[in-house]
């Protein structure tokens, strides 16, 4: 997990959202110094959304 989570609400739903991904210089580099001889993406970056249930 990169970030912080976020509560925020709509609609009178509450809702949590949580950012992933590579942050830094050094934690990209690492599986490319593991196994250089496979591809791995620049990015893994997503966001993932949990309604709370009342």
């Amino acid at each position: 997990m990169q970030g912080f989570p976020v509560s925020y609400g709509v609609n009178g739903d509450q809702y949590i959202a949580v950012s992933t991904g590579l942050g830094g210089g050094s934690p990209r580099r690492i599986p490319q110094l593991l196994s250089p001889d496979i591809q791995h993406p620049d990015t893994g970056n997503a966001l993932y959304v949990f309604k709370l249930q009342p």
